[in-house]
């Protein structure tokens, strides 16, 4: 199946926790920092590495998630890359009403 790279923010924790074992269940590989980064580890080394192997971008939209910096880093860069050169590559999921950027 495919490896997943689980975007969020701290407020839908939750929601992307059970996204990930939800993912996991069908077979999938979910890469979630929580999981897989430890104190003192380089977190933007991680992601950077995940993002690249990944096949998918799943982006937890919340209001908070759309404010939020790592998020926003992680969001544009995997709507860019599906425009660019990996179609289908972000996968947005809306936990919470929000309003959705329009780019």
């Amino acid at each position: 199946m495919s490896d997943i790279f689980v975007s969020y923010t701290s407020s839908d924790r939750n929601w992307a926790f059970w996204l990930a074992k939800e993912l996991e269940a069908l077979g999938h590989t979910p890469h979630v920092h929580e999981w897989e980064v430890g104190a003192g580890a380089d977190i933007y080394a991680w992601m950077e590495q995940q993002h690249d192997r990944a096949r998918h971008v799943l982006c937890v939209f919340s209001d908070e998630y759309q404010r939020a910096d790592y998020s926003n880093l992680e969001r544009r860069s995997a709507f860019w890359q599906s425009a660019q050169k990996r179609p289908g590559f972000a996968l947005p999921v809306v936990v919470k009403p929000c309003r959705l950027p329009t780019l």
